[in-house]
């Protein structure tokens, strides 16, 4: 008999849920600044932690473990919205949001693979045509959440 307990699924609604409770009370930290949101939603990606490593673990990572999870951000996306025939006009922006119960460093970069999925590049979602500074608005902020709770949220808005 195994003493490991079973793998919970993930599951987008809770953790969209936990988003919406987190962000409809102030900050739960004074340092936390939630960048302002402009434009209309236009999709929102919920991701476990899983897939959003920061660079401490990709740096060094082998190459075929960081294409398994480029892969299977993009199918974890995929499924909750499809592709887009055009890129967004204008300068879209694109908020990600860290929910867990460990503050990252400011520039460990979490979400870039999930980033990269959004652009129209390398069989991505098609939202952005890049995400260079001059094309998109990108924010990654980080809340603290539970043990055990943790997720990534997406919002992508124009």
């Amino acid at each position: 008999m195994s003493s490991r307990k079973p793998h919970t699924p993930f599951r987008v609604d809770e953790a969209l849920a936990l988003a919406d409770d987190v962000l409809s009370r102030p900050p739960a930290r004074e340092h936390i600044e939630r960048p302002e949101r402009r434009g209309e939603l236009v999709a929102r990606f919920a991701l476990p932690l899983e897939l959003c490593l920061t660079t401490n673990f990709t740096r060094h990572g082998q190459s075929w473990r960081l294409g398994q999870i480029k892969n299977s951000t993009l199918l974890c996306m995929l499924v909750q919205h499809g592709r887009r025939r055009e890129p967004l006009p204008g300068r879209p922006q694109v908020v990600c949001l860290r929910l867990s119960s460990s503050e990252p460093d400011k520039y460990s970069d979490w979400a870039k693979v999930a980033v990269d999925r959004l652009t129209n590049k390398n069989s991505g979602l098609g939202f952005l045509r890049d995400d260079k500074p001059s094309a998109a608005e990108i924010h990654q902020y980080w809340e603290p959440c539970p043990p055990k709770k943790g997720c990534v949220v997406i919002e992508v808005r124009a």
